[in-house]
């Protein structure tokens, strides 16, 4: 009996197993297989312009599980690592599952702005998708003057 129960434990944990699915492992935030992503930061007077574009680069659409309506994020850190402003810091989202379906050649943008009052010096952008299958991620570095 014992030896049983370990047999369908090991059968559990083998079909458990991490998968990449359509999508390989992440490398430097940006995904070696079908999603390609970048950042792009935009000085503009008194506020910073933070695009994440998300492109499926593959011939098969790529399916995306949300666990809340947070679609993405941004985080700004500052030349020692330390975050110093975060979208979605104080925000609610709505508790729901949701899927959302990214085409083959298909490219979500998202945009927020960030106003970083009399900061200056360098710091470190890193936009994501807060989709449970794929970690889609990518950072940029920028400076205030």
């Amino acid at each position: 009996m014992r030896a049983e129960a370990m047999m369908v434990a090991a059968l559990l944990v083998a079909g458990c197993a991490g998968s990449t699915g359509e999508v390989g492992e992440s490398r430097d935030g940006v995904l070696m297989d079908d999603v390609a992503a970048t950042v792009e930061v935009k000085l503009q007077g008194d506020s910073v312009r933070l695009l994440l574009h998300v492109t499926n680069t593959g011939e098969a659409p790529l399916d995306f599980t949300f666990p809340s309506s947070q679609r993405y994020d941004f985080v700004v850190r500052d030349e020692a690592g330390a975050e110093v402003w975060r979208w979605s810091e104080g925000m609610m989202f709505l508790q729901a599952i949701s899927h959302a379906r990214l085409a083959p050649g298909e490219t979500w943008e998202f945009e927020v702005v960030w106003e970083p009052g009399n900061r200056t010096g360098r710091y470190e952008v890193v936009g994501k998708i807060t989709g449970t299958e794929h970690e889609v991620q990518q950072s940029a570095a920028f400076e205030l003057p």
